[in-house]
């Protein structure tokens, strides 16, 4: 196999592994959250303000305060199922990474077009990060403009 391709295989089988230990563990975390947050209803009965005075009046405020704390529960069930289809796209492209360095090591055609693509969208959101960051982020973001600019270049035009 030629050096340049044997990089960007090893560079994408690489980026899935580092990518996609951390994914896979956010993903189980965050659904066993998503799964624990249990919105339950709270008691409807209501104590008669008239007949219990004071307490009625606190249970009935408790109630209410009981709603908005429903409200805030459902809520987060709702990040944490957003997070939790975050965290599994992540893991997705993690494995589409992984085994795309495996078909660039054993030269399949359709690595190389899923290669371009990813290198395309490493190329798209690092360089809105190289853009937008200040000085030494932007560096590191520069950096993995050229790395995808160096993976195309492999993938696309020195072995077409």
């Amino acid at each position: 196999m030629d050096r340049h391709l044997s990089v960007v295989a090893n560079g994408f089988r690489a980026a899935g592994c580092i990518l996609g230990i951390p994914s896979i563990a956010a993903f189980v975390f965050v659904c066993w959250v998503w799964y624990s947050i249990q919105v339950t209803p709270p008691d409807p009965r209501f104590t008669s303000v008239q007949k219990y005075g004071i307490v009625g009046i606190l249970e009935s405020g408790a109630y209410g305060l009981g709603k908005v704390f429903q409200f805030f529960g459902g809520l987060s069930r709702w990040v944490a199922g957003l997070l939790a289809l975050i965290t599994m796209v992540t893991t997705l492209i993690s494995v589409a990474l992984f085994y795309t360095g495996r078909g660039l090591a054993y030269h399949a055609g359709w690595a190389r077009v899923v290669g371009i693509i990813l290198a395309l969208g490493l190329m798209f959101v690092s360089s809105g990060g190289f853009m937008g960051l200040q000085r030494g982020a932007s560096i590191a973001s520069l950096g993995l403009v050229l790395a995808g600019g160096y993976a195309i270049w492999v993938l696309g035009w020195r072995f077409s």
